[in-house]
């Protein structure tokens, strides 16, 4: 009986050994899916890099091509996965897998990657600075801000069809976990400097940041995507694979502060073993960037 039991036992950890392995290498191809994310890294830590690295802005490229090319999918991946094993199965993986392995699918998240990783550089997000500005001064002085316009060349079909799609991918919910930080700190502020309606205003704000938001994506992804590419990004987003996996990427990044930290801490790492002249900046960037948290 003892043996039977002890082969038993045997097979049930080797058995969760092999899941715990093919789970590990599903979340690997997801992450790896993303390479146009991951390339975008030293772009989106431009002003970090320029203090991690002073002075030698060419070595900071050097150095962070490689660990884009080398080290970042697989630190991305220990990031992700507590979140990931909590809401995502590995039947979700491996029907994102299959997803992502559709050309015309995999070439829409190409652009969608691409747009958004550009939208701070787009005339639309200009625009949206300016009304946000002007937003903030009349909700400072208790008005009503005007909210921002969208494109004049969008039908009310695109309308609705791009709400659908945003509703289903949780791009708002994503954006307003993104901000919540931001707003914080905000509160913060103006209770510092004597406001007594600190708590109201930052509502407000963060009201009119959800509301126009989906304007802002609506006007620039009309300039990319057609109505045909909205109904297939809508059939994907309303997966429950995709859902799952947006849970756990929104609970993962919802400090961002903290998410960057975690990132810039296991470069330091791998600095340490490739690079260790350079550590020594690297961190102390990195332990100022933690004091803002």
């Amino acid at each position: 009986m003892k043996r039977i039991f002890s082969l038993l036992l045997f097979v049930s950890i080797a058995s969760s050994m092999v899941f715990a392995d093919a789970y590990r290498d599903a979340l690997m191809n997801y992450v790896n899916r993303s390479q146009d994310d991951l390339n975008r890294i030293p772009q989106a830590l431009g002003s970090f890099l320029q203090v991690a690295f002073p002075g030698d802005s060419a070595k900071a490229v050097q150095i962070m091509t490689e660990y884009v090319s080398t080290q970042a999918a697989e630190d991305l991946a220990d990031i992700y996965e507590p979140a990931f094993r909590k809401y995502v199965s590995l039947d979700d993986l491996n029907e994102l897998e299959n997803l992502y392995s559709d050309p015309h699918y995999q070439g829409m998240m190409q652009r969608s990657a691409k747009v958004l990783s550009e939208v701070k550089q787009s005339p639309e997000y200009a625009q949206f600075i300016t009304y946000f500005s002007t937003a903030m001064r009349k909700i400072a002085l208790g008005n009503k801000p005007e909210p921002l316009p969208v494109n004049a060349s969008i039908s009310e079909e695109y309308r609705q069809l791009f709400h659908t799609y945003y509703v289903e991918s949780q791009i708002g919910e994503a954006m307003n976990g993104a901000f919540k930080p931001i707003l914080g700190m905000l509160e913060q502020s103006l209770i510092e400097n004597g406001s007594k309606n600190a708590e109201t205003m930052v509502a407000t704000v963060a009201s009119y940041i959800s509301d126009n938001m989906e304007t802002l994506y609506l006007n620039i992804f009309s300039k990319t995507f057609t109505q045909d590419d909205l109904h297939l990004l809508i059939e994907a987003s309303a997966s429950p694979a995709q859902k799952h996996t947006m849970e756990a990427t929104m609970e993962t990044v919802s400090d961002p502060f903290g998410f960057s930290a975690s990132l810039l801490t296991k470069m330091s790492a791998w600095l340490q073993v490739h690079y260790p002249a350079y550590v020594e900046s690297f961190n102390r960037a990195l332990e100022e960037l933690k004091r803002m948290q």
